[in-house]
């Protein structure tokens, strides 16, 4: 039962967050992507992005195993600065480097959608972010 819940959550999420980049992209006259995977801008993008990964995996990985008792730190904060980070990155990368292409306007977006989904699950208890305090 519960993860047919989540299933159904993040299925209602994935199509939200589907139906307002396509409205997006119709609205500013933004080209579709090419490919599946996302496409760094230039080398400093790709370096930049990764090292932000590899921040977020190494303090993910200590707060959540090594530091069990920690209290005043949870994985889920982590999560919301290691998203809000990364996209505002990648936002501001698209913006200054490929203004043209107007694709900093679907990222911006998507910064402030996994954003306040993350908060709402935190807010309301949703297991998908409870069973990292665990």
């Amino acid at each position: 039962m519960f993860l047919t819940k989540l299933f159904i959550l993040l299925l209602i999420l994935f199509i939200v967050f589907h139906l307002i980049e396509k409205a997006l992209r119709k609205f500013f006259g933004i080209g579709k992507r090419n490919g599946i995977l996302y496409k760094y801008v230039n080398k400093f993008h790709k370096i930049g992005e990764r090292s932000i990964m590899l921040v977020f995996f190494i303090s993910f990985t200590f707060v959540s195993f090594a530091l069990p008792t920690l209290h005043s730190i949870q994985p889920t904060n982590i999560m919301v600065i290691y998203f809000g980070t990364l996209f505002s990155f990648r936002t501001f990368i698209e913006w200054k480097y490929a203004r043209k292409s107007k694709e900093y306007i679907i990222s911006g977006a998507a910064t402030v959608m996994y954003i306040v989904s993350i908060l709402i699950f935190n807010k309301f208890n949703i297991p998908i972010v409870n069973f990292l305090r665990s």
